[in-house]
């Protein structure tokens, strides 16, 4: 098909040879004055032309050729001009970056996790490395023993982890007694075991989160050895020569106690001074006051976070600092005094004014907040600093991100029912970490038996839920560990006959895999501390079980009105036994939304609707979607008057 708009070749040639051309002076005169447009036509008006009249070319200024310009280029005012723009435009930009980096490292900003809530509204598992898994057969838990667990927390919907101080310590008090605070204690295991756990974690998308120990060292420390003898280090613990008494004998510069009701100065006859110990006079204070101290925490911070952990917990928070002024001394509480008689006023008998909740306190663990806040600004990760409970309920974790809630550590026991529940949960806040164990604290089942229901209670309240390894299974307290078979440093040093009023080694026993030697804890048959009586194989893997359940709530908890949704406690009166709150998304009215019923008391009782007091509608009828009895699919019941029975937990899709 011949083209319509460009002209064949055989028609061009046609015109070529026939010289049908203009001469030359009309030619350049076209070229000068005429743009051509030639399409592929075979039409001579197919050519199209724009004619540009000579007289109505643009004459102007059309700007300095290269010549004229370097003639200025080198002139002296030109110069100065260039100079002084490098200058001006280089300060502006330093001043930028360095306004960039000032408001990232030092301003408060914006809490992380008010949008990640990571933590405080995550699930984070507590294992106390000795205890968890021997994976060499010496006895001893370590970092291969956790790591392969990896997949066992995964299964409980496990978000984070937290080790309980795994740096390398002395003779006393393990993981507390600090001998390096950047190594694996050897018991444990190797900094590459370490970085093997930290990378599985990761791979599976939980985090990992660690104890920093920066109240105290141990005294088998290189800092105090050297502090001692006056070598160095003189000023990174708290020293004092003391005051003359009234017998002429040096004595304690104050009359300060540490936690367990002993002076809290201990005379030092190497340097002859005393030095301050808020806890054991194993463990003294280090002067976060010196420079050199503060660098070398700030460092250790660091080096961990180079490691790609995911946060820390501070421990001893409340002991941080101690009055600068050490001739002052502490008054008792007038009200203990009044029931002491002669008896001599113990710790709990002071309110510590001195030695608790100085200014400083919150002022270095901002610092730590600011330097951690800077790691995350360079990494893009998540970073989070978290104080124990040493922060005293109702109080704002002032510097840190989260808190961990003590508030029902220790005292769970059967005289705590709904309203002692329910105060602790408004002492405490909305927005807490709950947990009902450590390493520190009895365990909740031994103090009232079957706990299903406090599970369901600190899983769906709003907040993190803070497990302590076992607790999963229902694990209690080895009360009946001999003088012997002790290892708590501390509880050694109190002598046989009051041992068990201050030993922990009851919490810390073995975690119970099975009830086989050499498929449980370890291949050993002596393993660090002796067993309890139950394990995971015993406490079975269906709804009704401690196990069973637990999987269930984890998987619960995610849902959109536990994870963000608003919180409803209906009140209740002191001789109740029954607790119930609703969870749903405030102004989305397709989101699920759930009651929750628990008996926390000893006998049944019946719940009724709480009327105009709850904040969203209860139908008569609704469904149970999950309860602590085991009861396998969801069901509809009637909720006018709900029987429940002690001990027992109700989760109910409104």
């Amino acid at each position: 098909m011949q083209n319509e708009v460009y002209p064949p070749l055989e028609e061009k040639l046609d015109h070529s040879a026939r010289g049908d051309t203009t001469d030359n002076e009309q030619k350049n005169e076209a070229e000068e004055s005429t743009v051509k447009f030639l399409p592929n036509g075979d039409k001579e008006d197919g050519e199209v032309k724009i004619q540009l009249d000579k007289e109505d070319k643009y004459d102007g200024f059309v700007g300095m050729g290269k010549e004229e310009l370097m003639r200025y280029a080198d002139e002296p005012f030109w110069v100065r001009m260039r100079w002084a723009l490098l200058v001006f435009f280089g300060l502006a930009w330093l001043g930028m970056l360095a306004g960039a980096i000032i408001i990232v490292v030092f301003a408060p900003g914006c809490p992380g996790l008010e949008k990640e809530r990571w933590f405080n509204g995550g699930h984070t598992y507590q294992i106390y490395p000795r205890s968890f898994l021997d994976s060499n057969g010496d006895g001893n838990g370590d970092l291969k023993g956790v790591l392969a667990k990896v997949d066992y927390l995964k299964s409980l919907e496990v978000n984070n982890v937290l080790l309980l101080a795994p740096y390398d310590f002395g003779d006393k008090d393990f993981g507390n007694h600090v001998v390096n605070h950047k190594e694996i204690a050897p018991i444990y295991g190797t900094l590459k075991d370490f970085d093997a756990l930290i990378n599985e974690l990761h791979a599976k998308g939980m985090a990992l989160i660690m104890d920093f120990v920066p109240n105290h060292t141990s005294d088998e420390h290189p800092w105090f050895v050297a502090s001692r003898q006056g070598t160095s280090h003189n000023d990174c613990y708290v020293w004092s020569s003391g005051k003359n008494g009234t017998s002429g004998q040096v004595e304690p510069p104050n009359n300060w106690l540490n936690i367990y009701g002993s002076s809290a100065w201990t005379w030092d006859l190497e340097r002859g001074q005393y030095y301050y110990h808020s806890g054991p006079k194993e463990q003294p204070n280090l002067n976060l006051r010196d420079e050199m101290v503060k660098k070398e925490l700030e460092s250790i911070l660091t080096f961990w976070l180079d490691k790609g952990v995911d946060g820390f917990v501070v421990r001893d928070s409340a002991f941080l600092f101690e009055s600068n002024n050490l001739t002052m001394d502490e008054e008792p509480i007038a009200a203990a005094v009044a029931t002491l008689g002669s008896a001599k006023p113990g710790y709990k008998d002071f309110e510590h004014e001195y030695t608790t909740y100085q200014n400083e306190t919150y002022e270095i663990i901002s610092e730590w907040r600011n330097l951690i806040n800077a790691q995350l600004a360079i990494s893009g990760g998540r970073r989070v600093l978290i104080v124990d409970g040493g922060l005293v309920s109702g109080m704002a974790p002032l510097g840190a991100d989260a808190f961990l809630n003590t508030g029902f550590l220790g005292t769970l026991d059967a005289a705590c029912k709904a309203e002692c529940i329910e105060n602790t949960i408004k002492t405490w806040g909305m927005d807490s970490t709950w947990q009902l164990g450590d390493d520190s604290h009895s365990r909740v089942s031994s103090l009232r038996g079957d706990v299903k229901s406090l599970d369901m209670l600190t899983m769906l309240l709003p907040g993190g839920r803070v497990a302590y390894y076992g607790e999963e299974i229902g694990m209690k307290n080895v009360d009946d560990i001999s003088f012997a078979d002790t290892v708590d440093a501390l509880a050694l040093s109190f002598g046989e006959a009051k041992y068990k009023t201050v030993s922990r080694d009851a919490y810390r026993t073995p975690m119970q895999w099975s009830n086989g030697t050499g498929e449980n804890f370890t291949s050993s048959a002596e393993p660090w501390l002796p067993y309890g009586d139950l394990s995971i194989n015993a406490a079975g893997q269906d709804a009704a079980s401690g196990i069973g359940l637990y999987k269930q709530l984890s998987a619960l908890r995610m849902k959109p009105a536990f994870t963000k949704g608003k919180f409803d406690l209906h009140e209740t009166s002191a001789d109740d036994n029954l607790v119930s709150f609703t969870r749903f998304v405030s102004g989305d009215d397709d989101a699920e939304k759930f009651l929750v019923i628990l008996n926390v008391g000893d006998a049944d009782e019946t719940w009724y609707p709480p009327g105009n007091d709850s904040a969203i509608e209860l139908g008569a009828t609704m469904q149970v979607v999950l309860d602590t009895e085991g009861s396998g699919e969801p069901y509809e019941a009637n909720f006018e008057a709900f029987n429940v029975t002690s001990g027992a937990g109700y989760v109910v899709k409104v």
